[in-house]
């Protein structure tokens, strides 16, 4: 894949979070509020289903640690989600930020994986696909490939996830404890991840003035700028 320009729109909290600690969230996926995620479409689960029934000497107790195995699975996966455009989206300002004080970085997939490219466990990036789970039948080679698509109610979002997988081992039938309550956090390379830093449109001056501090506190050099949202003019005549 092409390298991408991606987003990510937060509120002035995480920003600081994310400056003063060069760390980044990476949430438990099962706890990002989509029951869907790591599941399976249907046609794929339809095909898995009738090949246990065929080779397995305790269907009931196969297809049982079969889905306690995927349902187990999704808390080992954690995600970092961002949005993939050109070009900022007036959509999203309203979407993610509950009030004037919203920040977005400006970053590209390329930028990402740099970023991290030092990072144990390792971090891998994805654009995600949007299927329709009852009629679609995509691939899924991989305990992984579920993590890739979502339902196409969510196309608006345009994801780009960096994801972490965390071992996962079951003992004496049962999964090992998962290995965070909520999520992890990774060291990054802010130098090489933030292209620019963009104050929401509607911030009052003082917000933009006080952003530019924090990042240069911080040691991040990437310009700090209002929203493009905000400085372009419509035209009459």
């Amino acid at each position: 894949m092409k390298d991408v320009t991606i987003w990510r729109y937060m509120d002035f909290t995480k920003f600081v979070d994310l400056v003063s600690t060069q760390e980044m969230f990476f949430c438990r996926s099962d706890l990002l509020g989509d029951p869907f995620e790591g599941s399976y479409p249907v046609k794929h689960h339809e095909r898995r289903f009738e090949e246990i029934q065929r080779t397995a000497k305790d269907f009931q107790k196969e297809i049982m640690m079969f889905h306690l195995a995927a349902v187990e699975y999704t808390k080992y996966v954690h995600l970092n989600c961002w949005h993939m455009s050109d070009c900022e989206s007036a959509a999203l300002w309203r979407l993610y930020l509950k009030s004037d004080e919203g920040i977005a970085l400006r970053s590209s997939r390329d930028r990402l994986g740099s970023a991290f490219a030092d990072s144990e466990p390792g971090v891998w990036s994805m654009p995600v696909e949007y299927i329709d789970y009852i009629k679609d039948d995509p691939p899924v080679p991989t305990r992984i490939a579920p993590f890739r698509y979502k339902r196409k109610s969510f196309e608006h979002e345009r994801e780009l996830r960096a994801f972490v997988y965390l071992d996962f081992s079951m003992e004496n039938g049962r999964p090992t404890p998962a290995p965070a309550p909520r999520g992890i956090r990774l060291k990054v390379d802010l130098a090489r991840l933030i292209d620019t830093v963009f104050v929401a449109p509607t911030a009052p001056d003082w917000f933009l003035t006080l952003t530019a501090r924090v990042a240069k506190h911080f040691g991040v050099r990437a310009d700090v700028v209002r929203s493009s949202l905000a400085t372009e003019q419509p035209i009459f005549i």
